[in-house]
């Protein structure tokens, strides 16, 4: 038997959103959320995630959608790239605008 070490136990998994949808449908049918986290092997808290931002997404309650957060995520990455490919001017030095 190989122990994990903590960073492979504690980092989340990326799973499909057919997945999520599922288990989201699981949800809807008022089945416990212990018992869709243990049937799948997941946890609780992960099932309450995703359904808060399902209800965000269709328009029951406020936030930032998917979408958003696909946008925003996007940006930084964007932004961060900028940024690596024009390093910032030395200290002491006047930036010109």
């Amino acid at each position: 038997m190989m122990l994990q070490t903590f960073k492979e136990a504690s980092a989340p998994r990326s799973h499909p959103p057919e997945f999520r949808r599922k288990v989201l449908d699981l949800v809807e049918v008022v089945r416990p959320f212990s018992q869709i986290a243990h049937d799948l092997g997941i946890s609780e808290q992960t099932i309450y995630v995703w359904r808060r931002q399902h209800i965000i997404d269709t328009g029951q309650l406020p936030g930032p959608t998917s979408e958003d957060q696909a946008e925003l995520v996007a940006a930084r990455r964007r932004i961060a790239e900028l940024e690596a490919e024009s390093p910032p001017p030395p200290p002491g030095s006047r930036a010109h605008w």
